[in-house]
């Protein structure tokens, strides 16, 4: 997803964790007021490609709020 694109509702996504590696998660539901709710799968990786069986694996966290920003590109920083 690039930093100018809305998510949509069902949309994996992926997150680069602060120690390493990658989770991944779905878009649940998206409100009029801004608020997204997303669920993650039980999961990290050494890459940001999701693995075949994805949808097949048990979700850690269900319809977690975020918001907006948090779909923002950032900067990169070295």
């Amino acid at each position: 997803m690039r930093g100018t694109e809305r998510p949509v509702v069902g949309q994996i996504f992926y997150v680069p964790l602060y120690e390493g590696g990658y989770a991944f998660g779905y878009v649940s539901l998206m409100d009029k007021t801004t608020i997204t709710l997303c669920s993650f799968f039980d999961i990290i990786t050494e890459t940001p490609e999701p693995p075949a069986n994805l949808a097949d694996l048990p979700l850690v966290l269900e319809d977690l709020p975020v918001g907006g920003a948090e779909f923002m590109q950032r900067k990169r920083y070295p």
